[in-house]
């Protein structure tokens, strides 16, 4: 009877158990798959609202676009940061070798003066469960628009620093990083982080990375430290376009960056007086000296007719052009510095896709130019973009070669391209397959050649075309081959003539 009665209880305890399984599988069902993941993620993130707020250098609506936008397209803070701070960007990665997931956060704290850069070490605390800020460090960074921050092997021992560049409150470029210090010289077992180099300069810093060995690339050995070098305007010269050129090595056994050595390079003498005049304009008048076509110029001093530049104020656009591809930004900040101007762009296909462009004036026709791709960009040299720039108004000159703009006209056309409607007013129509192409159009006349350019209108979005004109002897028939305009004349595409007859 007692077997029985044992049988019964564990029926009863086997159906009651099975029910409860299939219950569970049931909610695992119908619940969405991000319920669970979502109630954990409330539990432990939390939200920063970025207020709205100006200074004197730049307007309110681009700083806190640009600040939203950064915020939005970073890893979201696993801590809540006190009053008055503000986020600017995350990285998260296991810096420690400990097999977790730490954070960076760099922030700027709205109740100071200063208004510097700051960034923290956020880390999970076993103790109590939970991510705790352990460690906080200032940078050399105050323009919170300019500011990136990313993590990078500087000195080769396979344990990342945390760098940030940035501009200050002079307009000077600035790069402050920190390397972890080793675990027998951290205090309560938290990773700790050491200031290894703090460069403040008005022109450029790079980090020149080198191929490491192969021992290194395999975790086998410690690589080489990688130079750092700055250039300049040399501040003890009467000459404000003589520039200095500095390196830095870094020191394992004092466990910093020491400068290695100092190059003082002269400038050309140029018009002094009307460049000062131009870098004293704000970023207003140096927008208008650089808006227009630039032509790169080659290491020998030639025109690079395969690359060039343009920037487009009016439209808020910058346009990279290297052989037959066409790179599109939308312009969405800019800063006056000391010597030219910075400006942050977005790419208008590829929204994750951001430039920085840094623009140094050299003379009243040629700039220097510096690309930095990416939110956690690398400074990295020798990018394709980099270089001097000669300014294509030069083209636009007098005498015999000086354009001359022909009247409007009245006419109508088929083509390849659709059908084309000429109208008095230098206005034109393109239709094709049910779309429509219309803006402005000019003919003129340089250096022999006649030209047709097509202007879009800006809701179209399209950039402008500029084609070779040959009429037919007799006929009003004309033959269009697409062209490109440069310093050494009309470089022309491999593309098959269009025919309007």
């Amino acid at each position: 009877m007692e077997n029985k009665f044992e049988s019964s209880k564990l029926r009863k305890l086997t159906t009651f158990v099975f029910l409860i399984t299939s219950l569970g599988i049931m909610l695992l069902v119908v619940l969405p798959k991000d319920f669970w993941k979502g109630q954990k993620k409330e539990a432990a993130q939390s939200r920063v609202l970025i207020p709205e707020f100006s200074n004197e250098h730049t307007t309110e609506t681009v700083e806190t676009e640009v600040e939203r936008m950064n915020y939005a397209s970073g890893v979201l803070p696993v801590v809540k940061l006190e009053d008055g701070e503000v986020q600017i960007a995350v990285i998260a990665e296991d810096f420690d070798g400990d097999g977790a997931e730490e954070q960076v956060i760099a922030y700027r704290n709205l109740m100071e003066k200063d208004n510097l850069i700051y960034i923290t070490f956020v880390d999970y605390d076993e103790e109590h469960h939970k991510y705790r800020r352990v460690w906080n460090a200032s940078t050399a960074a105050v323009r919170h628009a300019t500011a990136s921050l990313f993590s990078i092997d500087l000195i080769g021992n396979h344990r990342n620093c945390v760098a940030v560049t940035g501009m200050n409150q002079n307009d000077e470029q600035t790069l402050t990083a920190f390397s972890i210090v080793p675990a027998n010289e951290q205090r309560e077992g938290y990773p700790s982080y050491k200031q290894i180099i703090r460069l403040v300069m008005d022109g450029t810093i790079v980090i020149n990375e080198i191929e490491r060995s192969q021992a290194y690339q395999m975790g086998f050995a410690n690589g080489a430290s990688w130079q750092i070098s700055s250039r300049g305007h040399d501040p003890y010269s009467a000459n404000s376009f003589d520039q200095i050129e500095e390196s830095w090595r870094y020191d394992p056994i004092a466990a910093v960056y020491r400068k290695e050595s100092s190059v003082r390079i002269p400038g050309a003498k140029i018009e002094e007086t009307r460049l000062r005049e131009l870098l004293s304009g704000g970023k207003q008048g140096f927008e208008q000296f650089v808006d227009g076509l630039w032509y790169h110029i080659t290491d020998e001093g030639a025109i690079d007719n395969e690359r060039y530049i343009y920037f487009d104020t009016a439209k808020r656009e910058v346009s990279f052009y290297n052989d037959d591809t066409q790179q599109v930004f939308r312009w969405q900040s800019s800063y006056a510095t000391k010597y030219g101007l910075f400006i942050s762009s977005q790419n208008i296909s590829v929204a994750t896709l951001n430039r920085k462009i840094d623009i140094e004036l050299k003379s009243l026709d040629s700039i220097s130019v510096r690309v930095s791709e990416d939110v956690r960009m690398r400074i990295i040299m020798n990018a394709p973009w980099d270089g001097s720039y000669r300014k294509a108004q030069t083209l636009r000159n007098t005498g015999k070669d000086a354009i001359s703009v022909s009247p409007g006209i009245d006419a109508e056309y088929n083509s390849a391209i659709g059908r084309v409607f000429f109208y008095q007013d230098g206005s034109y129509e393109i239709e094709l397959n049910g779309s429509l192409n219309k803006g402005k159009y000019a003919f003129y006349k340089i250096g022999g050649y006649e030209l047709l350019e097509f202007i879009p209108s800006k809701d179209l979005k399209l950039p402008k075309q500029t084609y070779r004109v040959k009429r037919q002897n007799g006929t009003n028939e004309l033959s269009l081959a697409r062209v490109r305009l440069g310093i050494n004349g009309l470089y022309e595409f491999r593309e098959a003539p269009i025919t309007l007859n």
